[in-house]
């Protein structure tokens, strides 16, 4: 009964199943890998729903529960994905990177152009995650010309995909850090073991009172954008000038491309979404991404503040 209930592009047993519209079953992750590397089903080649499609399409509930009774027995207990080719909830792993001359931080949205010569790169590098539930790149930075691979790199979650006759159009999230222990350069992309960062979220009462980076940062935010609310329980030292510089038109729109303003209890989410917002040079950039500390990121983030301020005033 259990061959009957595998997976025929990962060959394990199903884990998260779903049928698809030519009626043939997957695992969720594997159908949507096939939808941004072939764009159609692994058994019969007619093409496969939208990206969000798949993503949100329930689970075939009557195969679920076969897999459920099957995998409660006491001969087989476990409920995870068997496949040790997915990355799962561990911290450590190793898995094939993809390099790249831009950095890519945390929170970022972006969308990478694949051309026919990157595809074979691409498609070895592209690895299914039950952590993030869908296909991920492990991106590490390169410079040009170098074969040395940057000591920290970014896990990038597909978002959606658009199949062009010769280009490969992907949307992607960043969603975490992760530290290079040790490499090994292969072809068509190198290896890796990775140690991945997650961030802490705070609780304000964890924000100590000298630790005043993050109301800072937020009020500076407020008042170049005048959303600035006068009651605000701390107050930014800086020229008058700024106040509504940019204007909440601005922040109205670099918030629909890079999302809501952190809250000052997500310190870390805040540094990632002023490197994206204001014009921060790239080689900025990469100093956030490979700093640990938290507040070495704040005050970092707070020397690009005095800058832009004494060229805007």
């Amino acid at each position: 009964v259990t061959a009957l209930l595998q997976c025929t592009h990962c060959h394990h047993v199903l884990f998260d199943p779903l049928t698809t519209h030519c009626g043939h079953t997957f695992c969720r992750l594997c159908a949507l890998y096939l939808k941004v590397t072939d764009n159609q089903c692994a058994l019969c080649c007619l093409p496969l729903p939208r990206y969000t499609s798949i993503e949100q399409q329930g689970r075939n509930q009557w195969i679920d529960r076969v897999l459920h009774s099957i995998k409660s027995s006491p001969q087989n207990n476990s409920r995870e994905c068997q496949d040790t080719r997915v990355l799962g909830t561990a911290n450590r792993h190793t898995l094939p990177v993809f390099t790249s001359q831009a950095v890519f931080l945390p929170t970022q949205r972006f969308r990478l152009s694949i051309t026919p010569m990157d595809t074979v790169r691409f498609r070895t590098a592209l690895i299914r995650s039950t952590r993030y539930q869908g296909p991920c790149l492990a991106i590490v930075m390169v410079q040009q010309g170098s074969m040395t691979l940057s000591s920290m790199g970014t896990l990038v979650k597909v978002l959606g995909v658009e199949h062009r006759p010769d280009l490969l159009l992907v949307d992607f999230l960043g969603v975490d850090r992760f530290k290079m222990i040790q490499s090994e350069h292969k072809i068509p992309c190198p290896i890796a073991t990775v140690v991945i960062l997650p961030e802490i979220l705070l609780r304000e009462e964890e924000i100590l009172p000298q630790e005043q980076d993050p109301f800072i940062i937020h009020t500076f935010i407020h008042r170049l954008t005048d959303t600035y609310f006068a009651d605000s329980t701390y107050h930014l030292q800086s020229p008058p000038s700024v106040d509504g510089l940019l204007g909440p038109s601005w922040f109205k729109n670099i918030q629909l491309l890079h999302g809501p303003f952190p809250v000052i209890q997500s310190p870390a989410a805040m540094c990632w979404w002023i490197a994206l917002a204001l014009p921060v040079q790239n080689k900025d950039r990469w100093i956030l991404l490979k700093t640990l500390d938290i507040q070495k990121r704040l005050i970092l983030v707070l020397t690009w503040i005095q800058r832009l301020e004494s060229q805007w005033t």
